[in-house]
Order: C-alpha cells, then structure tokens, then sequence
C-alpha cells in the first residue's frame, strides 16, 4: 500500500514510490594513487547484487524489444486500471458531495506522502499506506481506487517521465491495482471498521501483496529480467506496510469513521519526511567526510616538495609489483630505476637550503620526464629518487639512457648542472623485485664512485 518495491522502477510509478533496492601490456600508475580496483569486488553481496541488477535493468531497457514490451505492459496495466476506476464509479450508488470531496482530500493526501520516500537498502518506501487503509472506510469502496488514482498522478507531477501526455498518466496508474484486491474482499464485508473483524482486514491485506506481486512480475518479464530480482524489495515492502498499514485503520475507529481520521492517518508522513531529510544529510556528510579522507590518504602518497611519489608510494607499489610478479613470473616485466642526485650538499652549503631545494625539484622532473607513461616516479629520501616501470617490457639501459640524456637538457641550477648517479634492473633477469631494487641500488652507487672519481 505504501511502497512500490518491484522492478517496475522509478518511470513505473512515475519517478516516485519505491525503487528496486536489489532489481557492467598493462603499466603501473605514474600518480601515486590507490590502487585500482573493481568496487564490486569489496562491495557487500547485498550491495554488488543490487548493482547487478541495476546494470540488468538497464540493459533490458536498451533493446528495442524488450522497450517495447515495457511500453506494451504499461499500457495495457495503466490502461486496465484506468478502466476499472471508471467502471467502478459507474456502478457508485447515491453519491453525494461530501464523499466526492472526502475522496478528493484523500487523493491529496495520498499524492503529498507518496512525494516524500525514505531511502533504504532495500529500496526507498513512501507513508502512503495508512492514508490508502483510511480511504476503505471513509469514502464508498467503489470511489477508493480513483482516490489511489489522484494520488498517483499527484505524486508523479513534476517528475522526469519519458513519453507523451498518456503514458505520464498509464505509467503511474499501474501502480494502482494493488488497491484493487482490498475493495473486492471488503465489499464482501459490507460492515462498519471494528477490530473484531480482523481476520477480513488480514485478508484484504493479503490480496493486496498477492495483486502487487502480480503486476510486478509482468513487469519484470516484460523487460527481460528474471523474477528472482523481486522477493528482497518486495519483502522490504511487505514489511513497511505491515507496519503502517495499522495507523490508518486505528485512525478511522479512533475518529469514529469522521474525516479527522485523515489528519491522523497523515501523521506518518511528517515523521518519515524528517527522517529522510535527516538520513540524507547523514549521507552528505558521510560522502563528504569519505572524500576527504580519501583525498588525505592521496596527499600521504606525495612528496610535498617535488610533488611526486614519496617514499610510502613506493614502497606500496613496489610491493604490489612484487605480488604481481610471484603471482606470474613468466608473463610480468618488471624495471627499477634508482637515481642519486650528486653535489646537493655543496649547493646546500653554497647557495643555501632554498637552492638545493630547487636542485631536488629539478632532479625529479627529469625522472618524470625520462619516465615511459604509467611509470611511478618517487622521492625516496633526500637526494634519493626512483622509478618502477610495470610491464612496459623497456630494456632497463633504455631507461638509464632517457635519465642522462634528460640531465643534459636541463639547464643549470645555480650554476651547478643537474647530475644524478643512476643505476637500473629488471626482473626476468632477476629473481624477484627485492634483487633488483638491491641491484639498482648498487649500480647507482657505483655510478656514483666513478663519478667521484672522474672529478
């Protein structure tokens, strides 16, 4: 009565209601970001389910056959719903002016809480329950359905729904036939609202589930999907109305069958509208706080001084090289080069601290201009620099060549060339990557000595 929790969607109950809950060689990242994954492969089953069913909604929707049989089952639903209002009214005996605007307030009442929906794992449901409960006994049972009528229409003015003017009012009014099987079982009943008639309220309840599940199941089928996407919304649907569903019923024997009943049925819609509102701000912060943190843990990756990698980056992708090269030897290249930037302390010394530091960003932008793309580029400590290379299959000479060349087309840094000592090597040849970040780092500081040595 409340919620519509059926792979009908959004466009079934005119972007109102309740939205399906559950219803698509490499090189290693020159940022030093986290690690890309797939966000369903650590997202909860409920959450990846919903997701899988979400992408198979949508691909149903994209074929032209099964869009047209979701217009078919639109059409022939709203359209049969549409005329069993209008038959029902037909057959309304004495009519008189206070049920026609009783069923008018209703229908209003019915349209505002059928705007305010509470979002949930198992979809989002709207407090249209009580006021649906409370329409049995205050207008005639034949009117009940066109008051469910307004309130779909109400509910959906202003929300996005592809088509023409007819299909804006079908799509809506498909959602209204689980009203249908309540006003056949108590019109069998034929007597006024009393908790001892109970067993016959169950039953209308019942009939309710069972013509909502009906139409929910054409739906699906109509756009391709399996059944098997409806028993969790639905049992979230279920639930909320059991709930609700006694407010509006309480209403109407606390106010003696009088209108006032409407005013108290409404009560759970302000309720549940605070709630929502609160819940999304919840949410707002939550996403907020996530970006932030997420944005912390990225600024812990660099190097506040050159802005590339740090040694933290590093170290985290080196070792996730490592995995990745255990897991396959045969098939994974993996390069290391390791650059020690010379005479930073005579700058130090000599020009000061800001000139040295001008040195060191100079020295890291020729790694990252000598870097292949989706090559790491960090700062390791002071004068320490490397670069990993993951699967680009470079010769590692290939690379110390890029580094000296690059050093040549820098210019001077206070009248001190840009200079590093560079070492560089791979695995295959190598065991693993441990052996060639030991390897690379020794090369450099040979590079180094010879260096010194020919000064």
């Amino acid at each position: 009565m409340s919620t519509r929790a059926t792979a009908r969607g959004a466009e079934a109950n005119g972007g109102r209601g309740h939205t399906p809950g559950p219803i698509d060689a490499p090189v290693a990242s020159i940022a030093p970001t986290a690690s890309t994954v797939d966000p369903l492969a650590s997202a909860s089953p409920d959450v990846a389910r919903a997701v899988a069913d979400a992408r198979a909604m949508a691909d149903a929707r994209a074929g032209s056959r099964s869009d047209r049989a979701d217009r078919a089952s639109a059409t022939v639903l709203g359209g049969g719903y549409l005329v069993v209002c209008v038959a029902l009214l037909t057959v309304w005996r004495d009519p008189t002016w206070t049920d026609v605007g009783a069923g008018f307030l209703l229908g209003i009442a019915h349209g505002i809480a059928s705007r305010f929906s509470f979002e949930s794992k198992g979809g989002s449901s709207v407090p249209t329950a009580p006021i649906f409960v409370a329409s049995l006994f205050l207008v005639p049972l034949p009117v009940v359905p066109a008051v469910v009528l307004i309130g779909l229409l109400l509910g959906s003015v202003g929300t996005e729904q592809p088509g023409g003017p007819l299909r804006r009012v079908l799509v809506p009014a498909l959602s209204g036939w689980n009203a249908v099987g309540p006003v056949l079982v108590l019109s069998l009943l034929d007597e006024a609202p009393a908790v001892r008639w109970w067993p016959w309220y169950l039953l209308a309840f019942a009939s309710q589930f069972v013509t909502d599940a009906l139409v929910a199941f054409v739906r699906v089928r109509a756009l391709g999907m399996s059944w098997r996407v409806l028993p969790g919304p639905m049992a979230w649907t279920y639930a909320v109305d059991a709930m609700l569903a006694p407010i509006g019923l309480t209403a109407v024997i606390a106010c003696d069958g009088s209108l006032w009943a409407v005013l108290l049925a409404c009560t759970p819609i302000g309720v549940l509208a605070l709630l929502a509102r609160d819940r999304a701000e919840h949410l707002e912060q939550a996403v907020a706080i996530s970006e932030a943190f997420e944005a912390a843990i990225e600024t812990a990756r660099l190097d506040a001084l050159t802005g590339i990698g740090n040694r933290r980056a590093w170290n985290e992708a080196t070792t996730r090289a490592a995995v990745e090269f255990a897991a396959d030897p045969l098939h994974s290249t993996i390069t290391v080069v390791m650059g020690d930037l010379d005479r930073l302390k005579h700058v130090n010394d000599t020009h000061g601290h800001e000139a040295g530091d001008d040195l060191i960003r100079a020295a890291a932008q020729v790694f990252l201009d000598a870097a292949p793309p989706g090559a790491l580029v960090a700062r390791l400590g002071g004068d320490e620099f490397g670069m990993l290379v993951v699967g680009a299959g470079i010769d590692s000479s290939v690379l110390v060549g890029a580094v000296r060349e690059r050093m040549q087309c820098v210019p001077p840094v206070h009248g001190v060339p840009v200079s590093l000592s560079v070492g560089a090597a791979s695995c295959p040849p190598l065991a693993d990557v441990e052996a060639i970040l030991a390897a690379a780092d020794s090369l450099a500081f040979a590079d180094k000595a010879a260096r010194r040595i020919g000064r």
